[in-house]
């Protein structure tokens, strides 16, 4: 499990830098997610934490604008098309009241709160109960929409409309995209290493997704000169693909983690600290224990805290030097005290040297 709680949550999304975020049965635009992190459930309907000592949970993100409950379905908007007003924006379709909002996201310590912008759409039409976002390979925005007169389970009566529903696509107003037919299935290795700077999100996913998929191991060099240009996040991630298939040694990737820890992007440096423990990098607690000091970022001080919970005690607790640093989200101290806590039984003695 990535992570406990959320809400009551619709929808899940990952952005192009790996991060998790879901949609909820609020009046918010969602939920952030840590690695083993808690955050809000509805208590009464999902019950308490699983943690009787979590003593603390994430909230959804801060948000400022329309209130109006609930935008289920929740979408980070990558596609490379429809240009910067809505590049890197949530678009939360809201389906009890017709309308589709646009949502910037904007830094708040190591987490990110909310705030509209201008709508997408909106209507008068009662029947308008767009129920599902995402983005296709052709980088326009499609909208589910379910098209009824009523989004309830309140009533059991089977009167649904079942023959209504429809798909929308957005789309520049100077004319539909050109995409030409293609099976990323049967593209080369060569065509795959492109498609990983490719400027539409969803085609640099599905590349990592296939060199793995197909264990293209003679690609990894490439991808490992790949590191440390303006793409090595996507070259991390198909390298981590080809280790889960076993053909990246765990020497090869002790050895990549060691030079690209203090890459200058710090999701680069965020996806290291993440994949640490899978990888099992070659860093001496030392070398850790300056890291997790040093580092000016947030969001990897973040990862910091959540791979020191999947690390063995002695390994682990100098990490908790991560949770120093000023977070006006109150994420980090929750962080630290969750990876502290998860070794308190098992191996106290560490805890209490």
């Amino acid at each position: 499990i990535y992570a406990e709680g959320g809400g009551n949550t619709f929808s899940l999304d990952i952005d192009s830098k790996g991060r998790i975020f879901s949609g909820t049965n609020g009046a918010t635009r969602g939920m952030h997610y840590e690695q083993g992190s808690y955050g809000i459930k509805g208590w009464g309907k999902h019950g308490p934490l699983t943690n009787p000592y979590a003593f603390g949970w994430f909230e959804h993100m801060k948000h400022e604008g329309d209130n109006k409950r609930f935008p289920q379905a929740f979408t980070v908007y990558e596609g490379g098309l429809l240009g910067s007003a809505y590049e890197g924006k949530i678009i939360a379709p809201n389906a009890l009241h017709n309308l589709v909002y646009v949502s910037e996201r904007l830094p708040d310590g190591s987490t990110f709160r909310t705030k509209d912008e201008e709508n997408l759409m909106s209507t008068t039409d009662r029947w308008f109960r767009p129920v599902w976002a995402g983005v296709g390979p052709d980088g326009g925005f499609y909208m589910a929409d379910w098209y009824d007169t009523r989004l309830s389970h309140v009533s059991p009566i089977d009167d649904w409309h079942k023959t209504s529903g429809r798909i929308y696509r957005v789309r520049p107003a100077a004319g539909a995209p050109k995409l030409k037919a293609f099976d990323l299935s049967k593209a080369s290795g060569e065509e795959l290493l492109g498609y990983l700077s490719h400027p539409n999100e969803w085609f640099r996913k599905q590349a990592v997704l296939e060199i793995g998929w197909r264990n293209l191991a003679d690609l990894a060099p490439k991808l490992q000169e790949m590191l440390t240009g303006p793409h090595a996040l996507e070259a991390l991630w198909a390298l981590d693909g080809l280790f889960q298939a076993g053909s990246f040694s765990s020497v090869d990737a002790a050895v990549t983690i060691m030079n690209i820890q203090k890459h200058p992007d710090p999701m680069v440096r965020r996806w290291t600290m993440r994949l640490l423990p899978d990888w099992n990098g070659g860093f001496t607690k030392h070398e850790l224990n300056e890291w997790a000091k040093t580092e000016q970022n947030l969001e990897v001080r973040a990862q910091i805290l959540a791979t020191a919970k999947r690390l063995p005690a002695a390994t682990a607790l100098p990490l908790l030097w991560a949770g120093e640093a000023e977070d006006i989200s109150g994420h980090l101290p929750l962080l630290a005290w969750w990876a502290l806590e998860s070794k308190a039984e098992k191996e106290r003695e560490s805890v209490f040297a």
